[in-house]
């Protein structure tokens, strides 16, 4: 009895053996889309653990069948053209899913550290020499709302620059809304923790379907922060529709 439970149990290990490429390349893929979809979906750590593994999990769905039958293809090819190695199934096997897997985590690194990229494409398209980007956070809806903050110290000239050829209007205090719902706001969306205090100024350019704020304190200046949030249609740069 005990060799047939012996002999059965060395039938199972030597199948799952043979099956380890087909595990390896499950697992590689999980983590390509992990890489994929964490750094894209949020700057913060604990978004980007939870929606990440979740986001991941609905690609791998996605996506694990086509990559099963795509190995058992070239399993066939290599044992029918080539001569049998573990080495060689193990890399040839999983070479697509490798070449997915460095593909997102380049692009993570991307989105990690492309925060001067951002800041040109949402602040101002040539960064002046007298800013220095502090603090960067954003985050990404399923519906394609984008949230993004920046903090970052301008000397006064560049400033008024910006203000001025971004087209922004200064928001009166008896329109505004009070000082803690911003920070209450750029910290649960964007996660930039915004050190404002009163008195304040706040400037906003209304587009087609985002605004851009700006905020900075009086007696602190040179401190700057910006806000992109989803905002409603409009006719003209400050115009709401």
């Amino acid at each position: 009895m005990s060799i047939r439970v012996d002999s059965w149990l060395r039938g199972v290990l030597t199948k799952i053996g043979s099956l380890k490429v087909y595990f390896l390349g499950a697992f590689l893929l999980y983590i390509a889309c992990f890489f994929d979809s964490a750094t894209a979906v949020s700057s913060a750590l604990s978004e980007r653990l939870v929606i990440g593994s979740m986001l991941a999990l609905l690609l791998w769905i996605l996506i694990a069948p086509f990559q099963f039958l795509l190995q058992l293809l070239g399993h066939w090819m290599i044992r029918k053209f080539c001569e049998r190695g573990i080495r060689r199934e193990l890399l040839w096997l999983n070479l697509p899913v490798i070449l997915f897997l460095a593909y997102a985590a380049y692009s993570g690194l991307q989105n990690v550290r492309s925060k001067d990229d951002a800041f040109k494409r949402l602040v101002v398209d040539e960064i002046p020499s007298s800013v220095s980007i502090k603090k960067y956070g954003y985050s990404r809806g399923s519906a394609g709302d984008n949230y993004v903050a920046f903090e970052f110290q301008i000397g006064k000239v560049d400033l008024d620059n910006l203000l001025k050829r971004g087209g922004f209007s200064l928001v009166s205090p008896q329109e505004d809304l009070d000082l803690a719902t911003y920070k209450g706001l750029i910290k649960a969306h964007s996660h930039v923790d915004a050190k404002l205090e009163a008195p304040w100024f706040h400037y906003i350019l209304r587009l087609k379907g985002n605004e851009k704020h700006i905020f900075f304190s009086t007696n602190e200046p040179e401190v700057v922060y910006f806000w992109l949030r989803p905002g409603p249609e409009v006719i003209g740069p400050n115009l709401a529709r």
